[in-house]
């Protein structure tokens, strides 16, 4: 009994030794604004209105030979919003829309990250105004100087995150394109 017993502790021993190696393989890298750009569009009177956010932050461990062990925690200012309108900006910020007062983050968060035929698939939550729905897109990755460039793009309706009311002239569909540099 004593033999088994010294056994299983050797096993569970090199079980943490071997997570813990995993672990530490992983990169953390730190989103950078320079470099980063998290752009929308959606359709208004007919006609297509682009906008963006600054202000990105947080973390993603990445291990390109194991997507699976890979983790993203991203958040946006909402503050950091851009249409080239400042009339409209503000507007954006007000409680009809973002309501920045109460709710100054947009949250992307996901785990795993599932290799699928030299491509990535990003399946996690997205949180606006404190709604958390699930999340899937295909994304790249891309080494660049001393991080990574990861792409993606996804559609998401705006009233599913109580963003704005029904509107017979502003589409519900915001198309999302992802461009986040990491050092």
């Amino acid at each position: 009994m004593q033999a088994k017993i010294i056994k299983m502790k050797k096993y569970g021993m090199l079980l943490v030794f071997m997570w813990t190696f995993s672990v530490l393989a992983q990169q953390k890298l730190t989103p950078v604004s320079e470099g980063s750009n998290v752009h929308f569009t959606i359709r208004n009177f007919g006609l297509s209105t682009d906008g963006h956010f600054s202000g990105i932050k947080g973390a993603i461990f990445f291990d390109r030979n194991k997507p699976a062990l890979s983790s993203f925690d991203i958040t946006l200012e909402v503050s950091g919003i851009d249409t080239d309108n400042s009339k409209r900006d503000k507007h954006l910020l007000s409680a009809d829309y973002f309501d920045v007062s109460r709710y100054p983050t947009i949250r992307i968060k996901g785990k795993p990250v599932l290799d699928k035929n030299g491509s990535y698939i990003f399946e996690g939550t997205l949180t606006i105004k404190n709604i958390t729905r699930p999340i899937s897109f295909p994304f790249t990755v891309k080494s660049q100087l001393s991080g990574y460039l990861f792409e993606g793009g996804f559609k998401i309706n705006r009233r599913s995150y109580q963003v704005g009311n029904r509107s017979a002239i502003l589409s519900d569909d915001v198309k999302v394109s992802l461009k986040v540099l990491t050092k």
